[in-house]
């Protein structure tokens, strides 16, 4: 985001994750990030999801003794909730599918550098379609 400069300021996106995101797990997260691969380093969204698919398979393994039963693994999953660095998510036990807030963001330059400001926290978001056994790709 810092190389689109200035032009940048004003623009609204709607995501799961950004790294401005203002809580304690979203800092932990930046601040071992920044420690890790340099202060003008930023995770984005495919570093936040890696770290939660991690959490997600530590769970599974301590769920089920470290057995490798793919049936107990994935019923372990089902429900599970975790304290995300994008906040709150959980595995929906029908669907499977990640819930999870959803942030409209403005982008604002604070201190010569752009940053994300929530605007607005869309919680708990989930496909309808997969628990309405709609097919969103194909006309209706």
């Amino acid at each position: 985001m810092q190389r689109m400069g200035e032009a940048a300021a004003g623009l609204v996106t709607a995501y799961h994750y950004n790294a401005d995101l203002d809580h304690a797990e979203n800092q932990r997260f930046v601040a071992a990030w920044k420690k890790e691969y340099g202060a003008d380093a930023v995770p984005d969204f495919f570093a936040v999801g890696g770290y939660d698919g991690m959490a997600a398979i530590v769970h599974a393994i301590l769920a089920t003794n470290g057995k490798s039963d793919p049936s107990e693994a994935l019923a372990a999953l089902k429900g599970w909730t975790h304290d995300s660095s994008r906040g709150p998510i959980e595995i929906d036990p029908v669907t499977r599918d990640v819930v999870m807030n959803e942030y409209l963001s403005e982008v604002i330059m604070q201190n010569g550098r752009l940053h994300q400001k929530v605007i607005r926290t869309i919680e708990r978001v989930k496909d309808p379609c997969k628990e309405l056994k709609i097919d969103p790709c194909r006309p209706h």
